[in-house]
């Protein structure tokens, strides 16, 4: 079983703006998210109960993980 990866549309955008080595280190860093337990160097955020951050590079990832309710406002991330 896996967790699905939405984004918000802005993220969305913004991943399809950035160049191709870095779009597939992120594409790499997003599919350790959805993996049950979550892969890689995963840190859980203080003060914000199932939120987790996901370093890549110079950016930074925020997960809630949270099972699916519904999709306003998110995005499925074009990663190719």
């Amino acid at each position: 079983m896996e967790y699905r990866i939405l984004l918000k549309r802005e993220a969305a955008k913004y991943l399809a703006s950035l160049d191709k080595p870095t779009r597939a280190r992120i594409k790499k860093a997003l599919e350790g998210l959805s993996k049950i337990p979550p892969e890689g160097d995963i840190v859980p955020m203080k003060g914000m109960e199932g939120w987790f951050r996901r370093r890549v590079g110079f950016l930074k990832s925020l997960a809630h993980l949270t099972p699916f309710l519904h999709t306003k406002g998110y995005a499925t991330p074009p990663l190719n």
